[in-house]
Parts: C-alpha cells; sequence; structure tokens
C-alpha cells in the first residue's frame, strides 16, 4: 500500500486540516502495519522526517517505539488488528533528540464494501506532560504520607486549599496552646524589580483561629496589616523589646499580640505565612517550638504543591477526555460519546419530566457519491456536513455526534418533537440549498434524510426505545425517497 491511498494525503483541505491538530495523525496498511500517511505534526512532536515514518517499515516499531514497550506494543496491536477491534493503549518513544515521550494511541480500523480491513487510522497524542504529573503526584502522595502526620486524615478529606489552610491554623493553635493562629498570602504591589520584594508588599489573611476573648484579624484592609511585614522573622518573645518602630508597636498592641512565632512558606513565586499569636502575655518559644512550626510549614508547602499538581492533572485529563470524545474525521462527538451523553440525558430528564428529542441523519445517496468522486471527497462532505450540523445548534446543552458511517445523530435535551422537526427541516433544506458536490461533477448533489423521536423519559424504559423509533422514522424517510423528514410514533406500550 502506497501513500496515495491515504484519504489525507490525496485531498489537500484534509491534509491541511489534520495538521492544525496538536496530535499526530496516521494512516497505515492494516497486514503490514506500515505507514501510509503521517501528519507533519509527527516532526513537531519527536523530531523525525515524516519521509522516515514513510519510507522505512520498521522504523516506528524498532527504532522509536522504547525498546522496554516494544514487545508489548506490537504484539497488542497484532492481536487487535487480527480481531479487526478499535483499539487505545499508551506507551512510550523516543524523540530523535533522546527524550521519553509518552503517546496516547487510539486506532480505529476502516472496512471496504465486503465488510474487509483496507485500512487502518490513528491518533497520537503527546500525553508526557499529563504522565510527568502523574509520577510527580506519587512522589508528592509519598512525602505526605510520612510528613503529614496527625493532620494527614484531615488533609485527606479535602484537596482545597481553603479547608486545609483552616484544618491547619485550627490544629495549630490548639497544640501550641495559642491564642490567635493565622495563614497569611503575599501579593504583588506591582513591583517587577524582585519577586521577593514584590510579594512582600501586601497580605491578606485566607485562614484563622482565635482562642475566645481575643479579636479576629479576618477582613482587615491592606494597610491595616501592613505591620505584619516586620513578624516574618521566626521567633519574638516581646514585642516591646524587639526593634520595631513605635507605630508597629501600636498597631501590635491594639491587635492584642504579645509574641509570635512564624514560618515561611514558598512555592514558586508564591508565599504564605503561618503565625501563632500569643495575647494573654510575652511568650519564651521554645526551640522544639520552632521546629516544629517548620516542619508543619513544610508540609503545607508539600500539601500546595499536591493540590496545585492534581489540580493540573484534572484539568489535562478533561483536555484528553474531551479529544477521545471525538471522531477523528469529523471533530464532532464520536459514538462512545453519544452513548455516554445519551444515557446522562435520558436519567437527568426523566428526573426533570421533560421530553428528549433524538434526530438520527442520514447523507442519502452517500454510497454513490463516495463511489463517484472517491474517498477524499467522501471524508471531504462528511467534514462539510458535519461542520454545518454543529452550526446549526444553538444551544450548549444540544449535542451532535457522528453515529456511523455518513449518520449523524442530534441530542436535543428538553425539546418536544415540534421543536426538533423545526431544526431537522433547518438542516434539511439549508444543506439542499448549498448543493454540495465535486466541482468537476455536478450531477450528485448532497441531500439528508431524518429520522425524528421526542418523548419524556421514563425509568421504565431505557434510551434504546428512543433510538429505535428515530431508526425507524429514518428508514421510512428513506423509503418514502429520502430528502425528507419523518417523525416516529410510539406505540402505547413502548
Amino acid at each position: 500500500m502506497s501513500s496515495s491511498h491515504s484519504s489525507f494525503a490525496a485531498n489537500q483541505d484534509l491534509n491541511e486540516l489534520v495538521n492544525t491538530l496538536n496530535a499526530i495523525v496516521w494512516e497505515g496498511d492494516p497486514h503490514t502495519f506500515k505507514f501510509t500517511f503521517v501528519s507533519q505534526r509527527a516532526e513537531e512532536i519527536l523530531g523525525y522526517p515524516v519521509e522516515r515514518w514513510l519510507a522505512e517499515p520498521d522504523f516506528f516499531w524498532k527504532k522509536v517505539v522504547h525498546p522496554e514497550d516494544q514487545e508489548w506494543v506490537l504484539n497488542f496491536c497484532i492481536e487487535a488488528t487480527k480481531a479487526g477491534q478499535d483499539h487505545e493503549c499508551e506507551y512510550r518513544v523516543i524523540a530523535a533528540d533522546g527524550r521519553t515521550v509518552w503517546l496516547q494511541d487510539r486506532v480505529n480500523f476502516v472496512r471496504d464494501a465486503a465488510n474487509q480491513l483496507y485500512q487502518v487510522r490513528g491518533l497520537m497524542v503527546d500525553i508526557t506532560e499529563r504522565k510527568q504529573l502523574e509520577e510527580a503526584l506519587q512522589q508528592q502522595r509519598e512525602r505526605k504520607h510520612l510528613l503529614l502526620g496527625r493532620l494527614i486524615p484531615q488533609f485527606q478529606q479535602s484537596l482545597q486549599l481553603e479547608s486545609i489552610f483552616n484544618i491547619t491554623v485550627t490544629e495549630v493553635r490548639q497544640s501550641f496552646q495559642a491564642d490567635r493562629a493565622v495563614i497569611v498570602r503575599s501579593e504583588s504591589d506591582g513591583d517587577t524589580r524582585s519577586a521577593r520584594h514584590a510579594l512582600r508588599a501586601y497580605r491578606t489573611i485566607v485562614a484563622e483561629s482565635v482562642g475566645t476573648g481575643w479579636s479576629s484579624l479576618v477582613g482587615m484592609g491592606v494597610s491595616e496589616l501592613l505591620p505584619l511585614e516586620h513578624l516574618d522573622s521566626g521567633a519574638i518573645t516581646n514585642i516591646q523589646r524587639a526593634s520595631f518602630p513605635e507605630e508597629v508597636v501600636d498597631w501590635l498592641e491594639q491587635q492584642q499580640i504579645k509574641a509570635v512565632l512564624s514560618a515561611s512558606i514558598w512555592q514558586g513565586e508564591q508565599r504564605w505565612l503561618l503565625m501563632v499569636q500569643q495575647c494573654c502575655q510575652p511568650r519564651q518559644w521554645q526551640s522544639f517550638e520552632t521546629d516544629l512550626l517548620q516542619e508543619i510549614a513544610e508540609q503545607l508547602r508539600i500539601m500546595i504543591e499536591y493540590v496545585q499538581l492534581y489540580q493540573q492533572l484534572e484539568a489535562k485529563n478533561r483536555e484528553l477526555e474531551q479529544l477521545a470524545g471525538l471522531d477523528s474525521l469529523t471533530q464532532v462527538a464520536n459514538r462512545r460519546r453519544f452513548d455516554e451523553y445519551l444515557n446522562r440525558e435520558w436519567q437527568r430528564n426523566a428526573r426533570e419530566r421533560i421530553p428528549l428529542a433524538l434526530i438520527l441523519c442520514d447523507i442519502d445517496n452517500f454510497k454513490s457519491f463516495n463511489d463517484t468522486y472517491g474517498h477524499p471527497a467522501g471524508d471531504k462532505c462528511l467534514l462539510q456536513i458535519a461542520e454545518f450540523i454543529a452550526g446549526a445548534l444553538r444551544r450548549p446543552a444540544d449535542l451532535v455526534a457522528r453515529y456511523g458511517g455518513e449518520e449523524f445523530a442530534l441530542i436535543l435535551p428538553n425539546t418536544e418533537a415540534l421543536g426538533a422537526t423545526q431544526v431537522a427541516e433547518k438542516i434539511r433544506s439549508q444543506v439542499k440549498a448549498l448543493e454540495i458536490s465535486q466541482a468537476t461533477q455536478a450531477s450528485l448533489h448532497v441531500t439528508l434524510s431524518f429520522g425524528v423521536a421526542s418523548r419524556v423519559p421514563s425509568p421504565a424504559f431505557s434510551p434504546a426505545t428512543i433510538i429505535a423509533a428515530a431508526d425507524r422514522a429514518l428508514y421510512q424517510a428513506k423509503h418514502q425517497g429520502r430528502d425528507r423528514i419523518v417523525q416516529a410514533s410510539f406505540p402505547d406500550s413502548v
């Protein structure tokens, strides 16, 4: 099989489209595992010229895939190919500059009219950052279990910094038998001469625990908190004996502060200050108390880093999950995403007792169009139709998916049959008006047939009932002459 058999390589518009994706799109021979098309992103992500992927049959499997992953990845792909099953796997490769890169490879098989495998397509996504985050999270998790001690059970109940800070000040005040414990955050004043200088400028109380009878510092303005800048020097046993300006001493007395023990928490360019304050009288801080507060501050730093890594990982997983739910050609939702979304909306609409509409849409005479103009033109047609249908949906909750070959599905929550039919008619008439055809031969114009079904979901029935109804209606539309819409009816027992 040569690169001329690739629908991507044979169509300039399609080629340009796949090269805009932040992933490696590829096509290959399912029998020889030789690549017939590789998008230009391959060179940007891994550093190897595309020509090597295409010219050297064993180049990827023997020189790019990590040695420790070569055997199992190749065997996994061989077994999946024998079974003709779409699959995905994650493995390591070695980039041209020696870096180890993690790829998530999603593989789909393409069959001809005789249901024979004739092509395999895939989407390789660089997930190195996600893997590194997972590894860093694992390291932080191990350190956390060693360091957080008594705070661990409470910390594990929350991955929110606000909650962690509040737990910390409560435990610290009680453990130190102090009158007040606070965590203060530094904020930039816009001075870019020095990160540390800028971050020391202003403070905000982010958590506080106060004993009975003592006032709170929460709610004070920035200017009122400025004297706290003088309290980040470790242990102060008696503010009257400290070398503070008179106005600072006056402010500390107003806040009933007699002695302070503090520890800084640096995470990147962010800074917090953990303070234990004695209000009833001066206090001679013991060395073990200073060490203990420093240890708690280090534990907090680890938790801050852990939470930030966790949030980054969640964001990365959401991004990958979104990518995994897209059809690689049309970039609308795929069948997997359709099934998940329909099940979820079916349950939600059932709870709220509101109608759910499903539209099944099929391109008329697509096989003839494909046979006449070729697979590249057929793929371009699918892209145009998908983009148009997606553009016709206005509500965030509406979903368009590629349901199969040339068939699309639209899920319209909280929509009666009449509203769904109006949406279908808008799409049908406007697509027909587009007169999509091959520029060189305009004898075949693309039209669409629709099956529309809408009902209020019930726990007594599964989403399969609305799919079956829409499918029956679509069949009737085809049987009645195509380029039309048929609205489904439900038997009393369904």
